[in-house]
């Protein structure tokens, strides 16, 4: 299987906002979030399938942050900020 491109920070923040925004705790929904993603996407961004997304969601949301650095990355607190929305 051959690997497509990876994420930039903004591919990565634009896919978070309609994470946020849509919430999907089912596959119908992830199709949702490729669905938006894909419709509105900016020059440069490549496109992605849901599983994609769920995928690099996932990553971000089980990154393990180091013990004793208060500092978060942007894109991984917003993950982890999302998840909690989901797991409600």
């Amino acid at each position: 299987m051959a690997r497509g491109r990876g994420w930039s920070a903004p591919e990565t923040l634009y896919m978070l906002g309609l994470v946020e925004q849509i919430l999907p705790f089912g596959s119908n929904q992830w199709n949702a979030v490729q669905l938006q993603y894909n419709t509105g996407l900016p020059n440069g961004f490549s496109t992605r399938d849901a599983e994609s997304i769920k995928r690099k969601f996932y990553a971000l949301k089980n990154t393990r942050t180091p013990t004793g650095d208060p500092s978060c990355p942007a894109d991984i607190a917003q993950a982890k900020r999302v998840y909690r929305h989901l797991s409600l």
